[in-house]
């Protein structure tokens, strides 16, 4: 049997060849006790919400060798995205973080390390028993990074490396290669948050249950993003100007005020704004959308797919709402005669309802309610629809 094995010297150049300068490595891969039992913590408060993958047993997070019981080595990658600074949006659009401007990054980032891989196998002359993935598998990948040297984990559960901030992907590659060699060390990043509390206290949503401890049930990022279904009232203001994820907790962290001014971490291409959605979208644009085929044409092979068309339209209206974008409402009830998502239509009744109020437009906007009352089947719009008539009357 063929012996494995690949020094460090010759990793860390076949990996900037890929365009993964950033990197650590783990050979001790035993399950991680200490992170399995905050996990589990986690998990029993119910911070996870919806989220039914964080949901599972919480040994498989921190155990790499449940994954690939042939490993030998977790090597772990850092891939910069943009940290140029944001605008406030323009009118009629909404916001996207910054890690979704440009292409998908598991693809992008999958790619690269397909390269490295087959380097590798080149290098060392046999096919590799192997997983490579990004945000991808149950894995604590963040405490892992930060164990590589990767940098340290804030107070917002970002990971963070001092000098560059936190805007950067964690992308991971397990094989049963033997990495030997000790002339590059993987130490651990001595730093920490200190007293900053910023990104708890500018948190638009008070999402972080204690420091360290983020309750996804609040953050905007999962709203937009991973919650299925209809939007509660709170939520629907919650969203604010973002239509998919937030960067709220990492824009005032000051590891990043010195990378936000340059951009200069960023090694990707096609992870700018000119290869995707870019920092803001028209929501007339969104609201315009009536099939999944429309939906694919704008925004195939960006992240943005990961929200559906459904979960993009209805944050567009609760957004519509919370910029007063009054000129919107003939659109929103467009919305609510023919698409055919109820949800959509649900969500679109209420805002253009919300934005016909704002204007004093209440007539008008209470016959609306009613004849779609009269024509809508749908419980989510009978529902929507009947709590509205209900405040007209208050």
């Amino acid at each position: 049997m063929t012996t494995k094995q690949l020094s460090l010297d010759t990793l860390s150049s076949l990996s900037k060849d890929c365009g993964l300068s950033l990197y650590g490595v783990l050979t001790d891969l035993s399950t991680r006790r200490e992170a399995q039992q905050r996990l589990a913590a986690w998990q029993e408060s119910g911070y996870a919400g919806e989220l039914s993958y964080m949901n599972r047993e919480a040994e498989l997070f921190a155990s790499p060798l449940r994954l690939l019981p042939e490993a030998k080595s977790l090597v772990l990658f850092g891939v910069h995205y943009s940290h140029s600074p944001c605008p406030k949006p323009p009118q009629g659009h909404g916001r996207i973080a910054r890690y979704a401007w440009g292409k998908d990054y598991h693809r992008v980032i999958r790619k690269r390390m397909k390269g490295l891989l087959a380097r590798v196998e080149s290098e060392i002359g046999a096919p590799l028993v192997h997983r490579v993935f990004t945000d991808a598998v149950p894995l604590l990948e963040r405490a892992f990074a930060r164990e590589a040297g990767l940098g340290f984990i804030g107070k917002n559960t970002m990971l963070i490396r001092p000098r560059e901030g936190s805007f950067f992907f964690v992308a991971e590659m397990l094989w049963d290669v033997e990495l030997v060699d000790d002339t590059i060390a993987f130490p651990l990043v001595d730093e920490s948050c200190g007293s900053c509390t910023r990104c708890l206290t500018h948190c638009p949503t008070d999402a972080f249950a204690d420091a360290y401890t983020l309750d996804a049930r609040k953050c905007i990022s999962y709203l937009t993003i991973e919650k299925r279904g209809a939007l509660s009232s709170w939520e629907r203001t919650a969203l604010g100007e973002w239509l998919f994820g937030c960067d709220v907790c990492q824009e005032v962290c000051p590891f990043n005020h010195s990378p936000m001014k340059t951009n200069s971490f960023m090694e990707v291409e096609q992870f700018s704004e000119t290869h995707g959605s870019g920092p803001f979208v028209s929501l007339s644009t969104l609201l315009s959308l009536r099939s999944h085929q429309e939906f694919s044409k704008f925004f195939a092979g960006t992240p943005l797919m990961r929200a559906k068309r459904e979960g993009l339209l209805r944050n567009a209206c609760a957004v519509a709402v919370n910029k007063n974008e009054v000129e919107l409402v003939s659109l929103l009830r467009q919305c609510v005669e023919e698409d055919a998502s109820a949800v959509i239509r649900q969500h679109a009744l209420w805002a253009s309802a919300e934005l016909a109020k704002s204007v004093g437009d209440y007539r008008i906007a209470r016959q609306f309610v009613e004849k779609t009352q009269q024509r809508d089947e749908s419980p989510e719009v009978l529902s929507e629809a009947e709590e509205l008539l209900l405040n007209f009357s208050n």
